[in-house]
């Protein structure tokens, strides 16, 4: 799946934000750069290639910007790194960032970077599954905490219980439940564990996939956030939304020759 990676946009947004809340009164170049936390959703992957890519750059210091990229883990809640201070900027999927908003938390997402969903449930073709309407009576791994919402509405769309008519199990950060046959299907990542499954042995010809995008349920994914004080702060300094001066990196793909080494294989969900 071919993503956009707006990061120049990104880029103008944070340093917009992180001017506007040093305050006023010097002059651009008279200033240290900005000291500002970007708090991932996960580990280091190709999820986030453009973000390292700007680091790596210096696309991030040309914007005055001193920038600290986090990565996230499984004990890691980026809303609640960055509603408790330890970062100023967060990148999560929307869904999570909104039932953190139900849940009070005073967070106002700036910057919405994947168009559409990398999500997908495979499953063996020899399972006899041909559709999401066959998960009824089976076993469907799925990461929670607000990664299973697209599953979720897939399931309701097709009438299936996920109390009474599907076992939802707890999927960890691998693919090892789908291919050694413990659950009937698992979620996926288009830009990682497809290609774990792939490395594992298995014919894309054997595989069936789930698209939550064809089934009209995927969410927004990647966005980033920040406190609402925090952008409050930035508006009262009469700052813009963002600088188009910033340039954009249009694919991590395209920047590989710029990330270094890839990262090694237990840093890959």
């Amino acid at each position: 799946m071919k993503r956009r990676m707006v990061v120049g946009v990104v880029l103008g947004l944070l340093a917009t934000l992180a001017t506007a809340n040093r305050g006023q009164g010097q002059a651009p170049d008279k200033v240290a750069p900005d000291k500002v936390t970007l708090q991932l959703k996960w580990v280091t992957q190709a999820q986030f290639a453009g973000y390292y890519a700007a680091k790596q750059q210096g696309l991030y210091g040309a914007e005055q910007l001193d920038v600290t990229i986090r990565p996230g883990g499984p004990d890691i809640v980026p809303e609640r790194v960055v509603a408790g201070g330890g970062a100023q900027f967060g990148l999560d999927w929307l869904p999570s960032l909104l039932s953190a908003r139900e849940q009070g938390a005073p967070l106002v997402n700036i910057a919405q970077l994947f168009a559409y969903s990398g999500m997908r449930e495979l499953a063996f073709k020899a399972s006899g599954i041909k559709g999401a309407g066959d998960l009824r009576g089976r076993k469907v791994a799925v990461w929670f905490g607000g990664n299973e919402f697209a599953l979720l509405a897939t399931l309701e769309q097709y009438r299936i219980d996920p109390q009474k008519d599907v076992t939802l199990v707890q999927q960890p950060f691998d693919m090892n439940l789908l291919l050694q046959k413990q659950v009937d299907a698992a979620a996926a990542m288009t830009y990682n564990e497809y290609k774990q499954v792939l490395d594992a042995g298995v014919k894309p010809e054997d595989l069936v996939v789930i698209d939550f995008n064809k089934e009209g349920t995927a969410m927004l994914e990647d966005g980033v956030f920040v406190k609402a004080d925090y952008l409050k702060a930035a508006k009262n300094q009469g700052k813009p939304g963002a600088r188009a001066s910033a340039p954009d990196l249009d694919d991590g793909r395209d920047q590989q020759a710029h990330l270094g080494p890839a990262p090694a294989d237990d840093a890959a969900r």
